[in-house]
């Protein structure tokens, strides 16, 4: 494991995931953010010709990481669904099935603003709510960054969808998603886990530590190379 894909905190180690998770090892459990399953369904739910396969490809590319991990645990930082619009019958069917390959595992999901009333995973999907927090320490699992506790706890959220906007040369710019730790106060941002979801830039501060993802790799980049708004 390269040593430039990791985080060591809080006496913790996170192996970071080109998947866009985070495996945390010595509790044996993944950490994922803001997957929007079934976002292309609520689309076309509103009339927009959205073709369908994202859904099938993010719960591949998930299956991808519990298979390079083996993880006890799965816990969601917020956003499973995108909207209950999103919970077509073919999507519901497509992550019943697929949780049903998985039932050794645990899934938890904290909930995030889009997972509201009949937004949530229903029974049948498998996926245990544990409301708007978790804490195992020394993590304190969260949706948004804006509600963290700060210290002691080390945070864990999402909801950001950061991504690392690098100046590549004038008027042209590089940008991918990325795993933003800010260490003050002690908060990892993870990346959405949805390929059809934007990202924003981030604004880094220069004692940050920011890990991009770019052809299946983990990269380290210096937060003074981050493309900052004026």
């Amino acid at each position: 494991m390269p040593p430039d894909s990791t985080l060591a905190l809080g006496g913790q180690t996170l192996q970071l995931l080109p998947e866009r998770c985070a495996f945390w090892q010595e509790a044996r459990t993944l950490l994922l953010a803001d997957l929007h399953l079934g976002k292309a369904a609520h689309l076309r739910h509103h009339g927009l010709p959205i073709p369908e396969g994202h859904t099938a490809d993010d719960l591949a590319r998930l299956t991808k990481a519990i298979q390079r991990t083996t993880p006890r645990h799965v816990i969601f930082c917020g956003d499973f669904f995108h909207a209950p619009t999103a919970q077509s019958p073919a999507v519901l069917e497509l992550v019943t099935a697929w949780r049903a390959t998985h039932p050794e595992i645990t899934f938890t999901l904290i909930t995030g603003n889009h997972d509201r009333d009949r937004a949530l995973p229903p029974p049948a999907c498998g996926i245990r709510p544990a409301g708007h927090f978790l804490h195992q320490h020394p993590f304190h699992f969260i949706h948004d960054p804006a509600h963290a506790s700060g210290p002691p706890a080390i945070t864990i959220t999402g909801h950001l969808h950061p991504t690392a906007a690098l100046s590549a040369a004038p008027g042209r710019a590089l940008s991918a998603p990325c795993f933003w730790y800010q260490t003050i106060p002690q908060i990892l941002v993870l990346p959405a886990f949805s390929t059809f979801t934007a990202g924003v830039p981030i604004r880094p501060a220069s004692h940050d530590t920011i890990h991009a993802i770019h052809s299946g790799k983990i990269s380290p980049i210096p937060p003074h190379l981050c493309r900052r708004k004026t």
